[in-house]
């Protein structure tokens, strides 16, 4: 898992997970029906994606309002680090753990880390796979995601 740079958005589904958060309660892909997501695939030894967790908080409290929920999915082997690193950043995010990347790695081959998923609400259809860090903070790339997602 490695790489930057943007990929074109294939118009297909977002494959289905059924992945525990922080608390072990699970979520699965229809718990967000109707709800536009971003999607973002990451691990605390990834430094870019380290970097941009806080800039992904700051954008999920902005287009929060307007629908847009932000699931951060972690590819850690260790929940303990993914812990830690939630508290210490002082995270609100939805972190869901997929240890080892085993869901991922399977329903999404060729991941690079961060790499984020926009995702209709209405259809699960992926809009858009940005791979590399973003400054998701930026009005400019919070405006893209609202015109991508149809937000309100």
């Amino acid at each position: 898992m490695g790489g930057c740079g943007k990929q074109q958005a294939p118009l297909q589904r977002f494959p289905d997970f059924a992945l525990p958060d922080l608390t072990g309660r699970t979520h699965a892909l229809r718990d967000y029906a109707g709800k536009p997501l971003l999607i973002n695939l990451w691990a605390t030894w990834c430094p870019p994606c380290r970097g941009e967790m806080a800039a992904l908080q700051t954008m999920q409290l902005s287009l929060g309002q307007a629908g847009l929920t932000v699931l951060a999915i972690s590819v850690d082997e260790d929940v303990n680090l993914v812990r830690e690193f939630v508290l210490h950043e002082r995270l609100g995010l939805t972190v869901l753990l997929d240890g080892a990347g085993h869901w991922a790695l399977q329903s999404l081959p060729g991941l690079a880390l961060p790499t984020s998923y926009l995702v209709a609400g209405d259809t699960h259809l992926i809009r858009e796979t940005l791979v590399g860090p973003r400054e998701w903070a930026s009005t400019g790339v919070q405006s893209n995601i609202s015109a991508r997602l149809g937000l309100r």
